[in-house]
């Protein structure tokens, strides 16, 4: 009685990892359908699922182990507790700078990142959030100038600070508040060409708006660049939030890299 009650119980586990796998591989293929690249964000929960399936399947239909040496064994379990651990610490470290304490000042910047339009010019769910989000700061703080930082990818019709330009102004904003960066292709340029912005305008304090996932390594990049910052972070959409979360992890590594160089 009791073995066949642990069976059943194993059985479940199995169809649980099924599941989460086909999860995963619709959660990565929808946000591929949504964004204006593939990026390792997608690519990974389908991998990743397509790997629960097949492991789940086999444990299904077969008994025993899905792998033949227990080394083997205990190596892809230490691998796979070390990335869920260091999952956890990525998102710690995303929660603490959007939970961080605004400064008590006004902003004398808005500053806007990009990430991507479509072929067709129309606005990336995260980017039109980010815009959107923005748009309160800029109605919230009359006297900050809005920098618009992006530049053009392969696939888009014109630089982004320019789609970013056109959407503030159609939603209000007077267009001499609102300065240009259409050169950057990343983060770091982003910051790094904006603060030349900053800078050339007197210096001072930036709110730095971009999705909530970003806003950790935006201000360590803002930091690095020597850009008084503080962050606004705009909400992701569900349809590409795990993506966003994944390619974040790597993005983060890439930052902490980069520092040591």
């Amino acid at each position: 009685m009791k073995n066949k009650f642990k069976s059943r119980i194993f059985r479940l586990l199995f169809a649980a990892a099924i599941l989460a796998g086909l999860t995963g591989i619709g959660l990565g293929i929808i946000a591929m359908l949504c964004s204006t690249a593939i990026s390792v964000g997608m690519i990974i929960p389908v991998l990743g699922g397509i790997l629960l399936v097949i492991w789940g399947f086999i444990r299904l239909i077969r008994p025993g182990p899905a792998l033949k040496y227990k080394a083997l064994r205990r190596a892809v379990i230490i691998c796979v507790c070390a990335v869920l651990l260091a999952a956890v610490f990525f998102e710690a470290l995303i929660l603490s700078a959007l939970t961080a304490p605004k400064p008590d000042v006004d902003p004398d910047f808005v500053l806007v990142l990009g990430c991507g339009i479509f072929p067709d010019g129309t606005l990336t769910y995260s980017l039109k959030s980010r815009l959107d989000s923005a748009y309160n700061e800029l109605l919230s703080y009359p006297g900050a100038i809005c920098i618009v930082s992006g530049g053009r990818g392969g696939s888009e019709p014109v630089p982004e600070a320019r789609a970013m330009y056109q959407y503030l102004v159609s939603c209000g904003i007077n267009e001499d508040r609102i300065i240009m960066e259409p050169r950057s292709r990343n983060t770091a340029e982003n910051m790094k060409y904006s603060a030349a912005i900053i800078n050339d305008n007197g210096g001072g304090t930036a709110a730095v708006v971009t999705s909530d996932y970003h806003v950790y390594r935006a201000l360590v990049t803002a930091k690095r660049y020597g850009v008084d910052a503080y962050g606004i972070g705009a909400p992701t959409n569900w349809r590409i939030l795990a993506a966003c979360h994944i390619r974040e992890y790597v993005g983060i590594i890439k930052e902490a890299l980069s520092r040591n160089e």
